[in-house]
């Protein structure tokens, strides 16, 4: 009987070892490099999202820079003594007031009528209409105005009531410019015209006001016991009563006149 060879072969045994090892070492390499990229994947920063463009709205219309058409207005004031504040406001302000309608119309021009009453030796006085790019001679007139109490060899105004009739007859005949569509006279005062003159008033004020854009506005100063007459006037004439009590700037005045707010 054939006895079993008991020899081991070397070859295979080593090449299974060599089979093994290599087999063995692929696994743990694939096993760090697996462990690394899951972990770097966790801590990478996500990528930020595409913006996302807002929905175009329609452009809002724009609003008109000159609200109002080419514009006159004549500051008709009072210049009695009493009125000291509205003088000096005029003077600081009237520069002012020109640029500030500059920016509202295409085109503005601004007179002046100073009244006061009617003992005085000029009861009136006043400045022809003049565009805001010519205000040089309107300027010194206003700088010059000054309120009166009295004068020389007459008694001192002993009354209340002021030529409001007159100042009034003086703006409306004024030199209006041909191309402003709106036309405005502020009276300016705190005391009612002279009682035998008040309807007088009244209708020089509608007079004006009968033609289209015309507007006599009414602002009232200091005293409530001409609101009446100041009301009255501003409703004759189609424009803007102005209670001007609390001592507002002119330029607040001039606007509260000429806008309908």
């Amino acid at each position: 009987m054939k006895q079993r060879s008991r020899e081991i072969n070397i070859f295979s045994i080593s090449a299974l070892d060599l089979f093994a090892s290599a087999l063995g070492a692929f696994i743990l390499v694939s096993l760090v490099f697996m462990v690394f990229f899951t972990m770097t994947a966790k801590t990478a920063a996500p990528e930020a999202p595409e913006p996302v463009a807002a929905p175009e709205r329609p452009e809002a219309p724009l609003p008109d820079p000159m609200p109002i058409p080419p514009l006159d207005i004549v500051i008709c004031l009072d210049v009695t003594g009493s009125m000291s504040d509205q003088i000096h406001g005029l003077k600081q302000e009237i520069d002012d007031l020109a640029q500030v309608l500059d920016r509202l119309a295409p085109s503005v021009g601004i007179g002046v009528v100073a009244y006061g009453d009617r003992l005085f030796d000029r009861v009136v006085e006043k400045h022809a209409i003049v565009s805001t790019d010519a205000m040089s001679s309107l300027r010194q007139f206003v700088q010059a105005l000054e309120p009166k109490i009295s004068t020389p060899f007459r008694n001192p105004n002993p009354d209340l009531p002021e030529a409001v009739d007159r100042g009034l007859a003086e703006a409306a005949a004024m030199n209006w410019r041909t191309e402003s569509e709106r036309r405005y006279i502020i009276v300016v005062g705190d005391a009612a015209a002279y009682p035998e003159e008040r309807a007088s008033a009244f209708a020089r004020a509608a007079r004006f006001a009968e033609a289209d854009g015309h507007h006599v506005s009414a602002v009232m100063v200091a005293r409530r016991n001409a609101e009446s007459f100041f009301r009255q006037l501003a409703a004759s004439g189609r424009g803007q009563f102005v209670d001007d009590v609390g001592g507002q700037s002119m330029i607040a005045s001039v606007l509260l006149a000429i806008l309908d707010v």
